[in-house]
C-alpha cells in the first residue's frame, strides 16, 4: 500500500486540536498527542502487513483519531471492551486519551494483537491490553465484566450488540461508530441514542449509544 503522508507532525496536531475546539473539547496535551503520533507512525509501517488499508492518508487517519476521542469523551464507566479493534481504533486511542479507564482490545487476528500490545508497552499504557478473541466461537474474556463496550465498523450495530452482550455488566453502555459510507442500519432500537458529527475529511459519522 502506498500511504500518503500528506501532513507532518505539527500539521496533524494543529488539525486535530482545531477540530477538538470546534466540538467544545480541550486541545490535547503534548504528551497525549506525542503518544497518538507514535501510534500513527507505527501504524503506517505495519498497515500493509496487518492488512489494514482503509485510510490512505494521514488526514484520513486524523479523522479516525478524532472520532475515537469523541466516543471516548462519552464513556462514563469501565472497564472498556473494544470489539474487533484492528490496530487500535477506537480502543487504543481511547486508552491514550483516557488513562484513568481500563481498556481491553479484542481482535481475532493474532498479528494485530501482537502489534497493539507492542504499542501499549512502548507507550507505557498500563491501562490497556489486547487479546485474541473470536466472538461467538472461542474467546478468553470474562463474561459480565465490562461497563462499556465500543466498536467501529464491526459489520452491523445488531451484530455488535449480540456478540458483545455476554461480556457486559448490567447497566453497561454500548458505543458504536457507524460509517454510513459502508454500512446501513435500519430499525435501530428505541433504546439507542444517535449522535452525529462531521470529520475533517468531510464524512458524516454516527455514534450509536445503547444502554443495556
Amino acid at each position: 500500500m502506498s500511504y500518503l503522508r500528506d501532513l507532518n507532525q505539527k500539521q496533524c496536531q494543529r488539525l486535530l486540536n482545531h477540530w477538538l475546539r470546534r466540538y467544545g473539547l480541550s486541545p490535547l496535551a503534548s504528551q497525549t498527542f506525542d503518544c497518538l503520533w507514535n501510534w500513527l507512525t507505527a501504524f503506517e509501517e505495519a498497515a500493509p502487513r496487518l492488512n489494514l488499508t482503509a485510510a490512505k492518508s494521514r488526514s484520513q487517519r486524523v479523522s479516525q483519531i478524532l472520532e475515537a476521542i469523541i466516543l471516548s469523551e462519552m464513556i462514563d464507566r469501565g472497564p472498556v471492551l473494544d470489539l474487533g479493534s484492528g490496530a487500535g481504533i477506537p480502543g487504543l486511542i481511547g486508552a491514550i486519551y483516557r488513562r484513568e479507564l481500563s481498556f481491553t482490545l479484542a481482535e481475532a487476528l493474532t498479528e494485530r494483537v501482537v502489534f497493539m500490545n507492542k504499542i501499549c508497552l512502548q507507550l507505557g499504557l498500563r491501562n490497556c491490553q489486547a487479546v485474541v478473541c473470536h466472538f461467538g466461537k472461542k474467546c478468553p474474556l470474562e463474561e459480565g465484566r465490562f461497563g462499556s463496550l465500543v466498536s467501529r465498523g464491526f459489520g452491523s450495530y445488531r451484530r455488535f450488540l449480540k456478540l458483545g452482550a455476554p461480556y457486559a455488566k448490567q447497566g453497561a453502555r454500548f458505543f458504536y461508530l457507524l460509517r454510513p459510507e459502508v454500512e446501513e442500519e435500519q430499525g435501530l432500537s428505541r433504546s439507542s441514542e444517535v449522535v452525529s458529527f462531521r470529520l475533517p475529511d468531510g464524512q458524516l459519522r454516527y455514534l450509536l449509544i445503547y444502554e443495556r
